[in-house]
């Protein structure tokens, strides 16, 4: 759910110029995990910027706003035993 909600976040805060960019952005999931992001060759220009360009993040934004819901439904999980 985490994964699909900073998915959804990060393409709605991606810059669009020819859409290459937001429609990269994709999930890659593990038995305990999930990646969210790009593999598109420009995409850390972007979110970091480089010398001679500030950078428009929009990777980070989306997993830093999603943060709380997250820590907030783990926190539920171990205070109820791991069940």
């Amino acid at each position: 759910y985490h994964a699909r909600q900073i998915e959804r976040k990060a393409k709605i805060k991606c810059p669009v110029d020819t859409g290459r960019l937001r429609t990269s952005i994709t999930i890659e999931f593990g038995k305990l995990y999930a990646i969210v992001g790009t593999n598109v060759e420009y995409a850390p220009h972007v979110e970091y910027g480089t010398s001679k360009w500030s950078g428009k993040p929009f990777l980070r934004p989306a997993a830093i706003e999603q943060s709380p819901e997250f820590y907030r439904e783990i926190l539920e999980i171990v205070s109820a035993g791991g069940q």
